[in-house]
């Protein structure tokens, strides 16, 4: 009993007496038995990773480890530490040795504790390492003061129209490949003022010219009628659950339950950060309208990341995801930034290596790391989409995932990494697409298409039953089975609009050479490629028409966002090229009906992004504004 007490007594002083129950039913009698936990211990604990670090450096500061120096690799590098004290305290050994084993190379050779990054193979490699890390650390905390319209640090208010303006300007730079001349597109290489005045005139009439959404420097949330406790919490994890984490992996699912739960909390002022980012993510996506709930617990999340001690290199790369994900259809470049030094922290760690190894880490841990990393990946081929071409093209790790880790506890973590392996599929074949697509100079190739798209169909046919699409008849049009629960919405969403979207990506620049022939279109070789970019842009709009009519927020799905757009410029330049020449094949009504659908959803997601403005500016520039009353 006096053991149980000494224990239940350290917990306390720790704020951690919580996990009291599981340690003692795990066998952990004394907080001496804790000093050799290892991270299948903690996780099997139930310990939330910021607990973690206060339980470790209480096991460090007992073993005479400086409270100065970053948490040891391993318990035995905490013993030798330990013991090497011991000495020098018997006049046995150099003090100079302490520092050689605080940069101790042995690799542990029981269970990976969960006490630090992997330790260097020589002195050299050792000095570079710490070399990099300095300059990684000076990297992200410049990346943690990055000012955004919703974490405003030095922006000026009246900045608002003018920063929308460029946004629209630089994004335009990347779709001239569409063959519509937008006067607007970049201004500034205008010499004559008729020009640029003509140039103005357009972003003038097709911006909105409301307020716009974010918070504004120096706001008081709590004056505006709502705070963060007016919706249940536990309303947004689920939300945060079922639309990002059940097709990008960040969290087990049994810890999102588990360790996210908000009765742990007597005050929501008290949430750690990477809770109120999920939060944030959460309301992003409830049905719920609680803009300003989401930007304060963004806010209170940006804020904390400032001055709170940071955890371990997973728990730094989940967070610095998540606000990627907040900031990613509101400022694409605030986005990237926090995505890319989640990149490096990952490089760091070796994640992109032949064979990743984690210094000998054990499941799940190990699985963890490679499935967050795993959608790092994903999320910089997203980025190589995009008009500016961001992101990175990264290493494949996914043959090192053991399909079983995390564990999977119920049907819906079973379903979670069923979709989970589905955009992975979809993200190997995107990569190669973009490889061989990189080179714009080339002439489109008839055998390339052909080639990628037997292996997209093929892969598309074996889809389970969960993410597939319902073949439309005359008696119900619906491709979505109307019993599907808001978990399978998401999951049909995302897949059908990734592999659509894909699809569209591969042949767009057959629709654009089929464009630009002064041949009849149906004699150019490539006609049927076209046709099939065009058919899975309809398909795609008409999809996320019908899914978001049926309730679901689409402000939640980025995915199909931005292949909804790009599926609408097609649909534009297509009916572009039919008018010119005449073509028999295209509906007009029904492309003029999928683009205004496409345009009201887009509208629906953000007054911030400028993808629904460069929408009016294409129909404008093709002469379908009038028809579609979207000026």
């Amino acid at each position: 009993m006096a053991a149980a007490a000494d224990l239940q007594r350290t917990l306390t002083d720790l704020g951690l007496e919580q996990y009291l129950p599981n340690c003692l039913q795990a066998g952990f009698q004394n907080f001496q038995s804790l000093s050799s936990v290892t991270e299948a211990d903690l996780t099997a604990l139930g310990v939330r990773l910021g607990h973690r670090r206060k339980l470790l450096r209480k096991i460090a500061r007992d073993h005479a480890w400086p409270d100065n120096r970053p948490l040891p690799t391993s318990y035995s590098e905490l013993q030798q530490h330990r013991n090497s004290v011991r000495r020098l305290q018997r006049g046995n050994v150099d003090p100079d040795t302490l520092e050689e084993n605080y940069y101790s190379l042995t690799s542990p050779s029981q269970s990976p504790s969960p006490w630090s990054r992997a330790a260097s193979s020589s002195s050299d490699s050792t000095a570079s390492t710490r070399e990099s890390l300095d300059g990684a650390r000076l990297q992200l905390a410049g990346v943690l003061r990055t000012s955004s319209p919703l974490f405003p640090i030095a922006i000026h208010e009246g900045d608002n129209h003018a920063r929308g303006r460029e946004k629209i300007s630089r994004a335009l730079r990347g779709l001239d490949n569409f063959g519509i001349h937008i006067p607007a597109a970049d201004p500034l290489k205008f010499s004559d003022p008729d020009r640029i005045l003509e140039s103005e005139k357009w972003l003038y009439d097709v911006m909105p010219h409301g307020p716009t959404s974010g918070l504004s420097r120096g706001s008081n949330r709590s004056e505006a009628g709502v705070t963060p406790g007016t919706q249940p919490l536990e309303t947004f994890i689920e939300a945060f659950s079922q639309s990002f984490n059940h097709y990008l992996f960040l969290f087990p699912e049994y810890e999102l339950r588990q360790s996210f739960n908000p009765r742990k909390w007597t005050s929501d002022t008290d949430l750690p950060i990477d809770v109120c980012l999920v939060l944030a993510l959460g309301a992003k996506a409830s049905s719920f309208q609680v803009e300003d709930v989401r930007n304060e617990w963004y806010r209170r999340a940006r804020l904390r990341l400032l001055s709170d001690d940071r955890q371990d290199d997973l728990w730094m790369m989940r967070v610095l995801t998540l606000i990627c994900l907040f900031e990613i259809d509101d400022d694409i470049d605030v986005s990237y930034s926090f995505l890319d030094a989640a990149t490096n922290i990952g490089l760091e760690n070796g994640l992109d290596s032949p064979e990743p190894t984690l210094n000998g880490m054990t499941e799940p841990a190990f699985s963890q790391w490679l499935r967050v990393w795993d959608t790092i990946r994903f999320l910089n081929l997203w980025f190589l989409l995009q008009p500016q071409a961001m992101g990175r093209q990264l290493s494949d790790t996914s043959r090192f995932l053991n399909i079983e880790q995390p564990p999977l506890l119920f049907d819906y973590c079973r379903n979670s990494r069923l979709i989970q392996m589905s955009i992975g599929a979809l993200s190997n074949h995107l990569r190669e697409i973009l490889n061989d697509c990189r080179d714009s100079t080339k002439e489109p190739c008839s055998l390339l298409y052909k080639a990628h798209l037997q292996a997209l169909d093929s892969w598309h046919a074996e889809l389970p039953l969960y993410t597939s699409l319902q073949t439309p008849n005359m008696e119900d049009s619906r491709m979505v089975n109307p019993e599907a629960d808001y978990r399978q919405k998401t999951a049909i969403l995302n897949v059908q609009s990734l592999f659509l979207g894909i699809v569209c990506v591969l042949l767009q620049p057959a629709l654009m050479a089929v464009l630009q022939c002064t041949q009849s279109s149906s004699e150019h070789e490539l006609i049927v490629y076209a046709r099939r970019c065009v058919s899975s842009a309809t398909i795609l709009i008409r999809l996320c028409d019908e899914i978001v009519s049926s309730g679901y927020q689409f402000s939640a799905s980025w995915i199909a966002q931005h292949f909804l757009f790009n599926a609408c410029l097609v649909l534009i330049a297509d009916m572009n090229r039919s008018n010119s020449t005449l073509e028999e094949f295209v509906s007009p009504n029904e492309h003029l009906e999928c683009i205004q659908i496409a345009q009201n959803l887009l509208d629906q997601v953000s007054s911030a992004s400028p993808q629904a403005t460069i929408v009016r500016l294409f129909c404008r520039a093709a002469g379908i504004s009038d028809a579609m009353k979207v000026d």
